[in-house]
């Protein structure tokens, strides 16, 4: 019977110290899910912008890239947190190349994950 009052409340103490631990766990995977998806809504942003620039017949390779790139990051722009995508249009060599870059969003406090990624092709044009 002494015994079990000296061990009244242990895991109570056990649980208040192993939370913060569990929590940070929990909260670090969910991070890394957004981190991730924000990459793959990146991605989809510049692989549609580099189609649209690319495309035969288009006449500002740049404008319509950038449109196509915008316009698919503000569809997932919850993810991607201040987002900005820029178009470079080399004619010497004919290439479009297209850069999206932004920030994932934060669920971990003072965790700043920038995204950024990139896709590159030439313009396509009767042979």
């Amino acid at each position: 019977m002494r015994r079990a009052r000296a061990d009244r409340g242990v895991t109570v103490v056990q649980l208040a110290i192993a939370m913060p631990v569990v929590l940070l766990l929990i909260m670090s995977v969910i991070q890394y899910a957004l981190f991730e998806f924000a990459n793959q809504v990146a991605e989809a942003a510049a692989t549609e912008g580099l189609q649209a620039a690319t495309a035969y017949g288009v006449p500002d390779p740049g404008a319509v890239g950038q449109t196509a790139a915008d316009a698919t990051v503000t569809s997932q722009d919850q993810l991607l947190l201040q987002p900005s995508a820029s178009v470079t249009v080399d004619l010497v060599h004919q290439t479009v190349t297209v850069v999206v870059t932004g920030t994932a969003m934060q669920l971990v406090p003072g965790l700043n994950l920038p995204v950024s990624m990139s896709a590159a092709g030439p313009i396509e044009r009767l042979p």
